[in-house]
């Protein structure tokens, strides 16, 4: 059966009655009020849909009105022919709505490049949502959808594959003023040199990735991050990729929550110049490398599970450090590590309890023998300078030329066990 142009009935009942509410039927009365829904399979738009679905979108998207409007992708596999291109539509607000993932369109990367694409710089609303978008090549060619100069637009339960190899680059902005957008809940899958399935670059700032599927081959990135501000919400990638999310030197203000990106070669690769870039929680486990920094500015990392399976917590600029201040002040005292087993702190450490120690307490690690094969015990190195002031209110103990030493609170400094 052939679906035809259709309008539903309008909504003429009192606003909250009914289930659903009436009021909740406002945007489709409003679109049958404007005759701005079509479906791709009308009569008025062509013939033979199932072999130039391209021709019959775009023709739909020539028909909507100047407010917009929405096309329909019914259930069935359809090949486009030609680009679709939104621009053919002169209003701003479109959307492309299937039936899930049965809603299927089928395009060569090769022969159309994208299936999906603005073909001007004018900014436009664009939702697509429900259907499957398929590559039909035998190698990894095209965008699927090139999002350029999409502004507060939503990509939504979409699955992007291939009928032998995925696309190289599933969705892509990859322009200035590409600006607000999310891709939500989607299956995206890419392969092939330098691919990715989420592409971020030029300028696409301000945009959100929440709670995606990625798959790639061992060339492929799941989320190439290489714009500011953009909020990065468990991305799931695991057993192949190249990585889970790369962080280009032009990657600022990037905050990746809660990532699942286990069995890849690397989870996280930041270039070199990047950041700030706060990676809270989420799992790389089995990965070859888990953070690869190549010289972020600004890291925080904060309860992530790394390669084997430590949760880790740090600040990094040159060196791996975990800050402390008092609030609304700068860090005045950082902790880091200064070797492979030795904690380090740049400042003063005050204890009002009580330290206690597994093994040896070594005061200054110049003592030219640390350790000294001692289990238990402390190990003080010789004081620069005596001590020239009276203790008040206690003493201060310390050596000088190897010999122990008490300066008492009446001044006297005595010797106290010899060299």
């Amino acid at each position: 059966m052939t679906l035809a142009q259709f309008t539903l009935p309008p909504d003429t009942r009192a606003v909250g009655t009914g289930n659903p509410p009436a009021d909740m039927n406002g945007v489709t009365d409003a679109h049958n009020a404007q005759q701005a829904q079509f479906n791709m399979l009308s009569a008025a738009f062509g013939s033979n849909p199932s072999t130039a679905a391209g021709t019959q979108i775009n023709a739909a998207l020539a028909a909507l009105p100047s407010t917009g409007g929405t096309i329909f992708i019914p259930p069935g596999a359809w090949t486009l022919d030609e680009v679709v291109k939104w621009n053919n539509c002169t209003g701003g607000n479109i959307i492309v709505q299937g039936f899930g993932w049965g809603s299927q369109l089928l395009w060569s990367g090769s022969s159309l490049g994208s299936a999906f694409e603005m073909g001007d710089t004018t900014q436009r609303h664009i939702f697509m949502r429900d259907m499957r978008i398929t590559q039909t090549d035998g190698a990894a060619n095209g965008t699927a959808i090139s999002a350029n100069y999409c502004v507060d637009g939503a990509f939504e339960r979409l699955l992007i594959d291939g009928s032998t190899y995925a696309p190289n680059q599933g969705i892509a902005f990859n322009a200035a003023g590409t600006y607000y957008n999310t891709v939500k809940d989607c299956r995206i899958n890419a392969a092939g040199s330098s691919g990715a399935c989420l592409y971020y670059d030029t300028g696409s700032n301000s945009n959100v990735a929440d709670n995606n599927r990625l798959i790639g081959d061992s060339s492929t990135t799941g989320i190439h991050a290489n714009a500011n501000g953009l909020q990065l919400n468990h991305p799931d990638m695991e057993g192949t990729g190249l990585a889970g999310v790369a962080v280009g030197a032009s990657g600022v203000n990037v905050n990746l929550v809660n990532p699942y990106l286990q069995g890849l070669t690397t989870a996280i690769s930041l270039a070199s110049g990047c950041g700030p870039v706060t990676i809270t929680g989420g799992d790389a486990d089995g990965a070859t490398s888990d953070i690869a920094d190549s010289g972020c500015t600004a890291l925080s990392v904060i309860g992530f599970r790394n390669k084997s399976g430590i949760i880790e917590t740090y600040f990094s600029g040159s060196t791996k450090t975990l800050g402390f201040a008092a609030a609304g002040a700068a860090a005045d005292v950082w902790l880091y590590r200064q070797g492979s087993t030795a904690l380090g702190v740049n400042g003063s450490l005050d204890v009002n309890n009580f330290i206690r120690l597994a093994e040896l307490l070594i005061i200054s690690p110049s003592l030219s023998t640390v350790g000294s094969g001692a289990s238990n015990g402390i190990e003080l190195a010789n004081a620069t300078t005596p001590p020239p002031n009276t203790p008040t209110g206690g003493g201060c103990l310390y050596v000088s030329g190897g010999a122990l030493y008490w300066k008492g609170s009446s001044g006297t400094a005595t010797e106290i066990a010899t060299a």
